[in-house]
């Protein structure tokens, strides 16, 4: 495995602030250059027009990892792999939210019934750790980190994690390979599997907006 499969970017790349890219967008962030152009690889930011901003990860010029797309009116958070959704995505705008597994910009699987007890219960501001290689749509406050914790590796926590954000509390883990995983969490491990009504009330929300059962060893993708 090469240093880029590990860390998620080249070793080598350099860090670029408001570089004018050969697309037309504006980008700061880790880069990589090619035939004298700068490639977006690793953690960074570009600004494509008024409308559009995308914060996150980045392999040769392309959205892979978990990325946000800020279109001012609609957002999208979730795994990108070569600038497609694919994976576990969130996508929000006025008209609500959609929630489940994205292919190539279309959710083939709505699991949005799963998580309204946290979208009811957080204000959906956006946190960044991209030294731990995660974005948090959600919350913190009191020592706290509540909402959707989406990991570059294409894992998605839902719940309440502790502020050093290593993924230790009660959640539903929605696994990279598919499946759901709903209980206790130490350091991002499974360490004891509770029921989904016992992990929302660990919350602090009322399970009474846990409006779905949830099949635990189903594949979702």
């Amino acid at each position: 495995m090469t240093l880029e499969e590990i860390f998620g970017f080249n070793p080598n790349c350099v860090k670029v602030e408001k570089e004018l890219l050969s697309d037309g967008s504006i980008y700061t962030g880790e880069a990589k250059i090619i035939n004298a152009n700068y490639l977006p690889n690793g953690f960074g930011k570009k600004y494509i027009s008024k409308e559009v901003e995308i914060t996150g990860f980045w392999r040769d010029g392309y959205m892979n990892g978990v990325c946000y797309i800020n279109m001012h009116h609609s957002m999208v958070t979730g795994h990108f792999v070569n600038n497609r959704p694919d994976g576990w995505c969130f996508s929000v705008d006025k008209r609500g939210f959609i929630f489940g597994v994205f292919k190539i910009d279309d959710c083939v699987c709505s699991l949005g019934d799963a998580v309204t007890w946290m979208v009811r219960n957080t204000d959906g501001g956006l946190k960044i750790s991209s030294a731990k290689k995660q974005i948090l749509i959600g919350e913190i406050e009191n020592n706290q980190a509540k909402g959707f914790h989406f990991m570059n590796n294409g894992d998605l926590y839902v719940g309440t994690d502790n502020s050093n954000l290593d993924k230790t509390g009660y959640f539903f883990k929605f696994t990279n390979d598919g499946y759901i995983q709903i209980g206790y969490f130490e350091h991002g491990n499974f360490v004891k599997r509770l029921s989904p009504k016992d992990v929302v009330e660990a919350n602090g929300i009322s399970s009474s907006l846990l409006t779905v059962s949830i099949d635990t060893n189903k594949k979702y993708f």
